[in-house]
């Protein structure tokens, strides 16, 4: 929300980026809704354990996995967009501007990708 506001992902993804804010709140809801399957004494065994129900488990986690490949799938293109090699605009030309100007960082991803 807030690099949206400051206009620095593209006015394409702005919907998309509506709904990865919607999918993160309502993994907070059926999170919710899982554990309060467990609350209760009906729920508890001999052992005084809170155990929620597989199927609210099995939701939050279908819901965790389809959120997180959504960030994932939206961050990809965003990096994968075009750029203006010759005024440097994009998101590439911004990302190779920093590890530039970051001689850490620039060590920091050689290590990454060479061990």
């Amino acid at each position: 929300l807030y690099f949206s506001v400051r206009g620095k992902v593209p006015k394409h993804f702005q919907p998309r980026m509506v709904g990865l804010l919607a999918m993160g709140g309502t993994q907070g809801l059926v999170g919710w809704w899982m554990v309060k399957s467990g609350l209760g004494d009906d729920r508890r065994s001999d052992a005084k354990e809170i155990r929620v129900k597989p199927v609210r488990l099995a939701t939050h986690l279908g819901m965790a996995m389809a959120t997180y490949g959504a960030l994932l799938w939206t961050g990809l293109d965003l990096l994968s967009l075009p750029h203006n090699s010759k005024t440097g605009s994009g998101t590439m030309a911004a990302i190779q501007d920093r590890l530039a100007r970051s001689p850490s960082l620039l060590q920091f991803t050689k290590r990454l990708r060479f061990g």
